[in-house]
């Protein structure tokens, strides 16, 4: 038995990050994230998708924006990072639709890194380190 390629949208944040110049372009298949289609109650199995990659400039850096869609979801997620290494993700938006008929509403969910620090992270599991957390932003 052999298993037709297809890319899985959950693979993509980790391909930012390490080698952007991987990321799949153009008409593919791809398993939507987990974590949407747990909470759309979708199940999981490859769908069309379209792959763009963009540049664009801001102040002095480089933007990148990679967005996949999938027409028969309505669905549309970008992400925005570093177009020069380490990459980092600087923000990502969603929109999709949210019900059905005449109530139907499409969503968007917007999101943006506020902070960052640059640490041995893996060393950092003891409750003397929880003030890293508010140098994060992130509640306790």
């Amino acid at each position: 038995m052999t298993t037709p390629s297809v890319r899985l949208e959950d693979d993509i944040w980790t391909r930012i990050r390490i080698a952007p110049e991987t990321l799949p372009l153009g008409k593919i298949r791809m398993i939507p994230g987990s974590f949407f289609t747990i909470l759309h109650t979708i199940e999981a199995g490859s769908e069309d998708a379209i792959a763009e990659l963009t540049h664009t400039r801001e102040g002095d850096s480089g933007i990148s924006q990679y967005t996949v869609t999938y027409p028969s979801l309505q669905r549309t997620l970008s992400i925005y990072f570093n177009q020069n290494f380490p990459y980092d993700i600087l923000s990502w938006s969603e929109t999709y639709p949210d019900g059905s008929g005449k109530n139907a509403k499409v969503l968007t969910t917007n999101a943006r890194r506020t902070h960052a620090i640059m640490t041995d992270y893996w060393n950092k599991q003891s409750l003397e380190d929880l003030n890293l957390r508010k140098e994060l932003g992130l509640a306790k």
